[in-house]
């Protein structure tokens, strides 16, 4: 009944606006296998010289930076919020003033402990998937010692809160927004699993890492500033509820995971995607396409979390209400005549044609559907002047198996095309 009559409103809809239900023909292209196997292999070999340069390198630490020594403890982690600018009416610029979208660069710099937050993450998974490429265990020694000495060292190691994240200069010392800065740990909790394979990995450094997430995770849910970022209704609530979930469950509390998922996570899909697949609170933002993505990017790592409890986050939506499949097919079309270095803010960091390739793999792995793959190539063959975008773990294994087995042929193209116009 409920399916019948969300045709009849959709038809309604499209009758009286005037709008078509069928978008234009992407445009695809011939896709040639042993091409991407040249180019996977280039990125490989790219990923092992940057990683290798890495090797005698001091890791990263959050004690590093000069100019917050005066921080009665220095492992204290302190962060500005990127879209506030100095007042220029104010004569020693406070307090500041929000430019939405517009990163300030001051809060990428040495004012900020964000920039080593990033670092740390990507040198983790980069090494990380080095020791996936090659085996070779001096990467993973580096990504063990990265790991101990940001989380575990107790000279060195981060504090487990974020009072003093994002703050804005003139009015706070920290806000709640600044929980978003960790979504950078989920990059640190994918690698473990290839780790543990590593000799240099023990169960006294799993057991202390646990330990160093059960305590961020307790400072997640009961302090002011989590609990209110858990009430945020756009990209920050979705960041919250990943890193949550997925925190718990790599400490083991997996009962309280599945709890969140059911009491807070599949609360939110009604209010952020809408049944055309719009991701309202994302698309009306400066940089529509990179906010789609990176909020999309979050509920299909969710959606893979429920999967593990045989949950299905979108199974019961309202009438309005859209599924993931409905915001994948609205952002490919929206991205069909775009490209993801466009997307790219040097001063932001986020990698947003990394987790365009990744949302695809994820999609592709939830549906089976060719678009889904396909885009991922496309996409892959789009950023090679940056090397290869690290893909996860399970990714790049599916991404790898992919340029060794799979070829489109004229009528796979055929059927991306008609996959692409009629969509279910």
């Amino acid at each position: 009944m409920r399916y019948h009559l969300r045709l009849i409103f959709f038809y309604a809809l499209f009758t009286v606006f005037g709008c078509s239900s069928e978008p234009p023909e992407p445009n695809v292209q011939q896709v040639n296998s042993t091409l991407f196997e040249q180019l996977f292999s280039s990125a490989e070999f790219d990923i092992l010289d940057r990683a290798g340069s890495l090797l005698d390198t001091p890791s990263v630490a959050i004690t590093d930076n000069p100019s917050l020594q005066h921080l009665h403890d220095k492992r204290t982690y302190v962060s500005l919020a990127c879209y506030w600018w100095p007042d220029p009416d104010s004569e020693d610029g406070l307090p500041y003033i929000r430019r939405d979208g517009e990163v300030n660069p001051e809060t990428r710099g040495n004012a900020s402990d964000l920039p080593k937050l990033i670092d740390m993450a990507q040198r983790v998974e980069l090494l990380t998937m080095a020791y996936l490429i090659s085996g070779d265990e001096n990467f993973s020694a580096k990504a063990v010692d990265q790991i101990y000495t940001w989380f575990l060292n107790p000279e060195t190691a981060m504090l487990p809160h974020l009072e003093h994240a994002q703050m804005v200069r003139g009015l706070n010392h920290g806000r709640s927004y600044g929980v978003i800065d960790t979504w950078w740990l989920i990059r640190v909790v994918e690698a473990i699993p290839v780790l543990r394979q590593s000799v240099y990995w023990s169960d006294q450094t799993e057991f202390k890492l646990q330990k160093w997430f059960t305590h961020y995770l307790n400072w997640l849910r009961n302090s002011e500033f989590g609990l209110q970022e858990k009430q945020s209704a756009n990209n920050h609530g979705t960041w919250f509820d990943v890193q949550v979930v997925n925190f718990s469950l790599f400490v083991g509390q997996s009962d309280y995971a599945l709890h969140h998922l059911n009491k807070i996570t599949k609360t939110r899909l009604s209010d952020q995607i809408r049944f055309t697949g719009r991701q309202h609170r994302e698309v009306n933002r400066p940089r529509p396409e990179h906010y789609s993505i990176y909020n999309l990017s979050g509920w299909l790592k969710l959606a893979q979390m429920a999967d593990q409890f045989e949950l299905k986050l979108d199974s019961q939506t309202g009438l309005l209400t859209g599924k993931f499949h409905d915001a994948l097919v609205y952002l490919i079309r929206r991205m069909q005549d775009k490209s993801v270095a466009d997307l790219l803010d040097p001063w932001d960091r986020t990698d947003t044609d990394n987790l365009y390739i990744n949302l695809m793999m994820d999609a592709w792995a939830m549906y089976n559907k060719p678009v889904f793959k396909y885009k991922a190539m496309m996409v892959f063959q789009e950023v090679q002047h940056d090397g290869l975008p690290v893909l996860t773990p399970e990714n790049y294994l599916e991404m790898r198996k992919l340029f060794s087995d799979e070829t489109f042929t004229s009528s796979d193209i055929y059927e991306i095309h008609t996959e692409f116009l009629n969509f279910d």
